[in-house]
């Protein structure tokens, strides 16, 4: 398509050509009924192969995202068919994701990472308690927009999951190296909701010290604070505890992880009373 077609019976005008490939074109469009600005997502089913797997990813991110109803997820409007189209219209996300924001301008200050892993993690609560909860399985700097309000919106649900049942297991190990958790790389284990609590580690680790996950080996990630000793004790011990390989490790639940962001000052608080009372039994040793 290009700017100036109308499709859906004229409803929608193409303002922009976002992107396009072989299966899959992303359109800016204008509703004229509503005189307001759309995303537009066309996907051919004749380009989509033998295996269809894109065409089918597309369309389950669609059919779980239009069941969705919250301020930080783009909202689906509308799903219809056209011939060899599928179109699927949503809100247009304007900003800029965290990895393209982290490339231009290094790493993010501290309390900004705080506000927005809180809205993260609010996300996360909404899809992880759901009647059927949403394993979100791909959390990463990539994902995550930034809008000119300071909000966040978390995009991509091209891999996640309904999990339908407990204990329901994953037929196809997917995830983003670096981001993914430990047990998202074998198929057949039981969907673990603590594994978004990894992927929130991890980008948290890339906001806060510009390194990128995904380019070091995990056994040579060094701590925050050998990286930057002016991160917040609380912060450190936080990211530490979100990535740690085993699930029963990790915070066990998002609400666990969103209480210590909000408290991360008493947790610093904390672990210097700890420390200074370390030094002083070791003192006490010698004296």
């Amino acid at each position: 398509l290009e700017v100036g077609d109308v499709v859906l019976n004229g409803k929608y005008e193409i303002n922009k050509v976002v992107h396009t490939s072989g299966m899959s074109n992303v359109y800016l469009v204008l509703d004229n009924s509503l005189n307001k600005v759309w995303c537009l997502k066309e996907i051919k089913k004749s380009e989509s192969g033998k295996n269809k797997v894109e065409y089918h990813s597309l369309l389950q991110e669609a059919n779980i995202m239009k069941g969705l109803n919250h301020a930080s997820i783009p909202r689906i409007v509308t799903i219809e068919e056209d011939g060899d189209s599928l179109f699927i219209v949503m809100d247009y996300v304007e900003g800029v994701s965290i990895k393209n924001w982290i490339q231009k301008k290094q790493r993010i200050k501290q309390d900004v990472v705080v506000t927005w892993m809180r809205q993260i993690c609010q996300v996360m609560i909404y899809l992880h308690n759901r009647p059927q909860p949403i394993f979100y399985r791909d959390m990463k700097p990539d994902n995550i927009m930034i809008q000119s309000d300071g909000n966040i919106k978390v995009i991509d649900f091209g891999i996640s999951l309904v999990i339908k049942e407990p204990g329901q297991l994953i037929a196809r190990a997917l995830g983003t190296k670096g981001y993914a958790a430990p047990e998202q790389s074998k198929s057949g284990l039981p969907c673990d909701l603590r594994s978004d609590i990894y992927g929130i580690g991890m980008t948290m680790y890339y906001m806060l010290t510009g390194l990128n996950p995904s380019r070091i080996p995990r056994e040579k990630l060094r701590s925050i604070r050998d990286i930057d000793s002016s991160i917040s004790m609380g912060i450190d011990k936080i990211v530490e505890k979100c990535i740690q390989e085993n699930p029963d490790n990790r915070y066990q639940s998002c609400e666990e992880l969103l209480y210590d962001l909000q408290n991360y000052e008493i947790l610093d608080t904390e672990y210097r009373t700890k420390a200074r009372r370390k030094v002083n039994s070791v003192l006490a040793l010698y004296f």
